[in-house]
């Protein structure tokens, strides 16, 4: 009888609670309109909506005239969100340090990328507290759910970081900037990448981690945050970043120790070495993240410094941490519009990179991706059934898709042509796309370690050397790195004396044959 007793006043309690919230939800609603205009219709919205006040006149304006993105202005930020949305609470008056722009190539577009950054910690997305968030714009995706799609999968699949995002109607000083993904920025700190953080004068063994790397650098990046492999992989020092005046000589080993460590991964995938690379980097989230970028055809996979990896100071046992791959970040042209045209969904070898191409043509490594790829098929199985994850978002984002379309007409008719598609048949195409990209992979599966191509190649004087190169490069491409300096490729020819064309690529294991002139 007393523990019933209790549990009808701890209901009491929770009751009183939940009205509380609701009461207060009500009057952020309430007061948030009657202060910025805020149409009704814009309240009523199947999505959250964000409100954002400058504290500059024509804030946005300078904000899109900064080029390089160091124009930031503060102001105060708002999120309404609708009744029967889950998971999220309504927010008032939150103050920005600042709002900028962010982004390379998607700053190009008319729609444009922002960055902000609170005064205050704070846990918009019921995934931990944190000053930084981003509002991607998602111009060149009309479905407008591709990037949260992948995080979704992500976590699915069981990866240690994703980045949770969510759909709102963006506006900015009451000017309405479309549908925007309201998102996590991808760095080190709590309620993001949660590994340990390096001090100035940390050494071993706090010199293990963590540290937060990207591959494939822009080449304006800071030149002291770059480095190169022995095999030309090239990384960015993302977090820490060695570059400023008051850099001493602990960051210095800190720095060197990293590079170490990646050349060390470079050496052991490469059999350089006796070291298992299974040791230093992390099987299963290598095969997750390769499986994900391949599988969507992401075109910016492996090609931009959105390709990320990060590496842990211990393990759960307490042995040296690891370099794990992720989080997946950038798939605005995935998932079957690329950006290059329909992805062909009959294909591997989508996303390249020296070190996947490495670990694909072993045994072991193809192993783990047939057995990942039963968890991702199925994955994605429950995303594209009736009433799946797809469909509901697609529900919640037709009032906005809209909105959004009508303010974007212009420049979606200028990228798109001047018939628009609908929501409808966007959604389907992306369902239609990803059951075809399924159906070949899960019928040609035993393709997925046909990376590497044994090539001898055959000089003049009869030497012979023996490499690999990616199944579908350009042969004279990949040729050209063997020719020995002071002499030019004048052509190949193969064993049946037959002339190899300039554009030939590379389709199976054979010998190549050289014709050389001397350098003038």
């Amino acid at each position: 009888m007393r523990k019933r007793s209790c549990i009808f006043i701890f209901l009491f309690i929770v009751l009183l609670s939940l009205s509380a919230c609701q009461n207060k939800e009500e009057a952020i609603k309430e007061e948030i309109t009657e202060e910025t205009s805020v149409t009704e219709e814009a309240i009523e919205s199947g999505i959250p909506s964000v409100y954002i006040r400058l504290d500059e006149e024509e804030g946005l304006s300078k904000i899109n005239g900064s080029e390089d993105h160091t124009y930031e202005i503060s102001g105060s930020f708002d999120l309404i969100v609708p009744e029967g949305y889950e998971d999220l609470q309504s927010v008032k008056d939150l103050k920005l340090e600042y709002m900028r722009g962010r982004g390379n190539s998607t700053w190009l577009a008319d729609k444009k990328p922002y960055k902000i950054k609170f005064e205050k910690k704070q846990d918009l997305l019921n995934s931990g507290f944190n000053k930084h968030y981003v509002l991607l714009a998602n111009a060149y995706d009309r479905s407008f759910i591709k990037n949260r799609l992948t995080s979704y999968i992500a976590e699915k699949m069981g990866m240690e970081y994703v980045c949770d995002g969510v759909n709102v109607d963006l506006y900015v000083d009451e000017e309405y900037l479309g549908n925007y993904l309201l998102c996590e920025q991808v760095r080190i700190g709590e309620g993001r990448i949660e590994l340990d953080e390096l001090k100035d004068a940390d050494t071993a063994p706090e010199i293990y981690g963590g540290y937060l790397l990207s591959f494939s650098p822009w080449a304006e990046d800071e030149e002291e945050n770059i480095f190169v492999t022995s095999r030309g992989v090239s990384f960015y020092n993302d977090t820490p970043g060695f570059v400023g005046e008051d850099k001493d000589a602990g960051t210095t080993r800190q720095k060197e120790y990293i590079r170490d460590y990646i050349q060390r991964c470079e050496d052991a995938i490469f059999e350089q070495s006796d070291v298992y690379y299974g040791d230093l980097l992390d099987m299963i989230s290598t095969a997750d993240y390769w499986l994900i970028q391949e599988f969507s055809e992401n075109s910016d996979g492996f090609k931009t410094p959105s390709t990320y990896c990060y590496k842990k100071r211990f393990e759960t046992d307490g042995s040296e941490g690891k370099l794990y791959l992720g989080p997946l970040w950038d798939f605005d042209r995935a998932f079957g519009d690329t950006g290059f045209g329909d992805g062909d969904t009959a294909y591997f070898n989508h996303v390249r990179h020296d070190w996947i191409n490495e670990l694909r043509d072993k045994e072991e490594f193809c192993d783990l991706l047939k057995e990942r790829w039963k968890l991702l098929d199925q994955v994605l199985a429950d995303v594209c059934k009736d009433g799946g994850i797809l469909d509901r978002w697609k529900k919640e984002n037709e009032a906005s898709f809209i909105k959004d379309q009508e303010r974007w007409k212009d420049f979606y008719a200028m990228n798109e042509g001047e018939e628009l598609s609908s929501q409808n048949a966007i959604f389907e195409d992306l369902k239609d796309w990803i059951g075809k990209r399924r159906k070949w992979i899960n019928e040609d599966l035993e393709e997925i370690g046909k990376i590497l191509a044994k090539i001898t190649i055959v000089y003049p004087d009869g030497e012979e050397k023996r490499v690999k190169m990616a199944y579908g490069s350009f042969l004279y491409e990949e040729i050209g790195k063997y020719v020995p300096e002071g002499s030019v490729l004048e052509g190949c020819y193969d064993d049946k004396e037959q002339r190899i064309i300039e554009n030939a690529s590379i389709h199976q294991d054979e010998t190549i044959h050289l014709i050389l002139q001397k350098a003038e």
